[in-house]
């Protein structure tokens, strides 16, 4: 009788254990699921990062910087808080390129290449700021890009009609989408965050270097002319010639009193875009015929949007918004 008493105990234990088992195994898979559920709901769709273009370096924005230079009259010490990504152009628009956009070379040094360049990349120079924005949308369409530039309600630039040869207020008021990933110029702090070094800045005088001759083309060493791009060395970002060769065009208006600049107004700005009562554009990184005080990351020019500059004085490079 206990014989049976106890293998009737064992046989009950034993099934009081697998029924808890096969329940504690349920309820987990259970929670598994669920835990799996709640991921799914909550997590962020992780978006790859975009590749670099060829020829271009990605500049990632940090917290601000520390914009101009105390020897600047028009580009005082200020801070400024980039929040885009951008890729911008490792080189000035070359001749070849702004041709096969174009269909034109207008540039002045057409000929009398330095030994040892090629001409063709030479970079392009003659052009006003208002040839800069039909260059850029149309370089944006021919890749499938969305254009950042609307004149008249329109980003083809076919439609805009010709080239104004004075300041025209259509041309002046266009549009720019800085969050489209068309090609389009930097804005001035853009451009100058980029010279500086961007995040693996060393604070240099020149884009790159405190030794001007390493990294520019200027009065002491340019003979007076441009020269093919990429010759120099680059700066901490891989950006070449962003001091000297030529001046340089940015998307920003000054300030109508130039002595009371719009950065002046603007303390503490958050992706600053110039004045948009202002006249004319900066240029930055001086060019060929400059002394070295004119080439240093923080000087600045400005010029008419219809001007093109007859002496081969002022190109550009092109910059794209990314993630």
């Amino acid at each position: 009788m206990r014989s049976k008493l106890k293998v009737l105990f064992v046989t009950i234990l034993t099934l009081s254990f697998l029924v808890t088992f096969i329940s504690c195994k349920k309820s987990k898979e259970n929670e598994a699921t669920n835990s799996a559920d709640e991921e799914g709901t909550n997590s962020t769709t992780i978006v790859p990062e975009e590749p670099t273009p060829e020829g271009f370096v990605k500049v990632k924005v940090g917290d601000f910087f520390i914009m101009g230079d105390e020897e600047e009259n028009e580009n005082k010490p200020h801070i400024v808080t980039l929040t885009r990504n951008f890729f911008i152009c490792d080189h000035e628009v070359t001749q070849k390129e702004y041709e096969t956009v174009m269909g034109i070379n207008p540039s002045y040094y057409r000929t009398n290449v330095a030994s040892g360049e090629i001409q063709e990349n030479r970079p392009v120079e003659c052009v006003a700021w208002y040839d800069t924005l039909i260059y850029c949308n149309k370089l944006s369409i021919a890749q499938g890009l969305t254009p950042c530039y609307t004149i008249l309600g329109s980003t083809d630039p076919n439609s805009w009609g010709r080239v104004p040869k004075k300041t025209n207020p259509i041309w002046d008021d266009v549009i720019c989408d800085f969050d489209a990933n068309g090609y389009r110029l930097p804005t001035e702090a853009e451009w100058e965050y980029a010279a500086r070094g961007g995040q693996f800045t060393t604070d240099t005088i020149y884009a790159g270097s405190n030794d001007a001759s390493k990294v520019a083309w200027f009065n002491d060493n340019s003979r007076n002319k441009s020269h093919e791009v990429k010759k120099k060395l680059p700066n901490e970002l891989g950006i070449y010639d962003m001091s000297g060769n030529v001046w340089e065009l940015c998307w920003d208006s000054p300030h109508y009193n130039r002595v009371l600049d719009i950065y002046d107004m603007l303390t503490n700005a958050t992706d600053p875009t110039g004045d948009p009562q202002g006249s004319g554009h900066v240029c930055r990184g001086g060019c060929k015929g400059n002394e070295d005080f004119g080439i240093t990351v923080s000087c600045r020019n400005v010029t008419t949007s219809y001007s093109r500059d007859g002496y081969g004085h002022t190109g550009f490079r092109v910059v794209r918004t990314t993630r």
